[in-house]
């Protein structure tokens, strides 16, 4: 308790223009706020608890500060969401195979969707208590995350069409020891794209390309598929058929 009355003497001069800094500044976009932010945290952090010292002052603006701080941590929160669906990214880790980096593309959707799905609900909300405190907040960048799942339908659409492309370009014999699993891969990616269209609002046009062509591969695939068993019955019945 010492130190705390003793931040209170010696930062006092400092706390107090912070005070009236906060309780006055009108920052238009989220970088004045993230640079103003940045100054503020700066200062407090000398303070050996924050807490205790400032209840010391009972002016200070502390439901603005808290109010800046939430902006500058949600779009920090949206800035990771965001990243963390970017198969391009820094912070993006390629599974060894094809299956298993598929797997990952679903799981990186579901575990960023929650979140996502909260911003949308929360946004009235949070809409409301950023204008009662001045705080400009730029509600794009939800709209934006949620955008950013369509790369995830892509990436995985042009995957399995490279597989496919592979595939088309093999011996007739691997075709068809290999379509069965592609097959599967692409169905399994074609319902995955379209949970993404439903969640997004809607694909734009190249990943509406990619997944108009691979439907249009899944149904090349179960064609040669059927071909290939009736051919198959065939050569087993006359097989089969007395001499």
């Amino acid at each position: 308790m010492k130190q705390v009355l003793a931040d209170r003497e010696v930062y006092r001069e400092m706390i107090e223009d912070l005070a009236k800094q906060i309780a006055a500044v009108r920052p238009v976009d989220m970088f004045q706020v993230q640079e103003f932010s940045g100054e503020v945290e700066r200062r407090l952090t000398l303070l050996s608890d924050e807490n205790m010292v400032l209840k010391g002052f009972p002016d200070f603006p502390l439901k603005r500060l808290e109010s800046l701080r939430e902006a500058v941590a949600r779009r920090g929160e949206l800035r990771k969401l965001q990243e963390s669906l970017n198969p391009e990214g820094e912070k993006w880790i390629t599974k060894s195979n094809m299956g298993e980096e598929l797997q990952n593309v679903v799981e990186r959707f579901e575990a960023a969707q929650p979140a996502i799905e909260w911003y949308q609900r929360a946004e009235p909300d949070l809409k409301r208590a950023f204008l009662n405190h001045h705080v400009p907040f730029d509600f794009s960048a939800v709209a934006a995350t949620r955008h950013a799942t369509v790369g995830l339908a892509a990436y995985s659409l042009r995957m399995v069409q490279t597989a496919s492309e592979r595939l088309h370009s093999a011996s007739e014999e691997d075709q068809s020891k290999g379509r069965p699993q592609v097959l599967q891969l692409a169905q399994g990616t074609l319902k995955f794209a379209f949970r993404i269209h439903q969640f997004a609002g809607g694909f734009d046009a190249v990943t509406t390309q990619l997944f108009s062509s691979l439907h249009d591969v899944i149904e090349a695939m179960l064609e040669a598929q059927s071909r290939e068993k009736e051919a198959k019955e065939k050569g087993g019945k006359e097989k089969d058929a007395p001499q």
